[in-house]
């Protein structure tokens, strides 16, 4: 519950314009109070919806159980996620956004997953992908180990869920620093340079793809770009196959996406990419024919379209 003097956990929730989802949302986070102490922060960025009457009346249903911080201008997703943040009182913190869910026990299966693991500065959860309409698209994503590495994550791109998330405090500045817009990517591969990232495999939440207001959906060549930074800064952490790989895996989504995405913008030159992996133009793009047709292959058609779309920041983290 909010008023926890020290809860073990703190759930930021940050939210515009999502009154489809918000009142789920919310509910999905007071349930977890039952498994374990949670202290409860939605930051509503000047929403111009029903959002904020709807949080109106979940506080007065739930009277002290959630904290409620109205911004009076809208200060983009990743400032509304770093307020929230920064004020966590928890030992460990979770994201949800406020077009995504949870399913019971979420929270207390992390929990125990971080006490069984100290070496692990994050844990993520599997989720079940929703459409718009809330349809079952299938799992969020599969086939991944319970202890993950930074190598492991950047060559295969960014398979975890922004909402599922859950770190310790301690490790908060990897999202406080940075000055601009941050990408749930960029806090996957930060989180892993500090050590291997926990996944609890079972189907814990629910994601809701392609929402009005998906940052990759409406500014696709920014956040390609913004990915690709990250991966830049991991660069010295990374072996040569592993940068080869990275490197291939990256243009294989790129070209998908920007097909799916229609635009002639490319994130990223040919150029740019061969130097970070250490191979001619022509050798990258073999690559990344290779490393293209086992993402095809593998997930089928309905995948591609999900995970293509979006373009790697499934669980995009700023919202325009």
């Amino acid at each position: 519950m909010t008023n926890v003097a020290e809860p073990l956990a703190t759930v930021c929730i940050a939210t515009y314009n999502q009154a489809a989802y918000i009142e789920a949302c919310v509910l999905s986070a007071l349930a977890q109070a039952g498994d374990l102490d949670v202290e409860i922060l939605v930051g509503d960025d000047n929403s111009t919806d029903d959002t904020p009457r709807i949080l109106d009346r979940l506080e007065q249903r739930f009277p002290g159980r959630l904290l409620r911080v109205s911004r009076p201008h809208n200060l983009g997703g990743t400032r509304n996620y770093q307020e929230l943040v920064a004020r966590a009182k928890g030992k460990f913190i979770a994201h949800l956004d406020g077009d995504d869910a949870w399913l019971p026990g979420k929270l207390r299966a992390q929990v125990d997953f971080m006490h069984d693991h100290p070496e692990c500065p994050a844990v993520y959860t599997n989720a079940i992908a929703l459409d718009a309409g809330g349809r079952v698209l299938g799992p969020f994503t599969v086939g991944h180990p319970a202890t993950m590495s930074l190598g492991y994550l950047a060559t295969r791109g960014n398979f975890l869920m922004h909402s599922s998330i859950l770190y310790r405090a301690a490790n908060r500045d990897v999202f406080l620093e940075p000055s601009g817009p941050v990408l749930d990517y960029a806090i996957h591969l930060g989180m892993a340079l500090r050590g291997p990232l926990g996944f609890v495999d079972l189907h814990l939440a629910t994601y809701t793809v392609g929402t009005s207001t998906s940052t990759v959906r409406n500014a696709y060549p920014m956040v390609a770009r913004l990915i690709w930074s990250s991966l830049e800064s991991t660069a010295s952490r990374l072996s040569p196959s592993e940068r080869r790989s990275c490197a291939s895996h990256f243009a294989a989504e790129a070209f998908i996406g920007r097909l799916l995405a229609k635009t002639s913008v490319a994130p990223v030159g040919i150029a740019e990419l061969a130097g970070f992996a250490g191979v001619s133009r022509l050798r990258l793009v073999l690559h990344a024919l290779s490393a293209g047709v086992p993402i095809v292959a593998r997930a089928g058609l309905r995948k591609v379209l999900r995970r293509a779309a979006l373009m790697g920041a499934l669980a995009e983290h700023p919202r325009a």
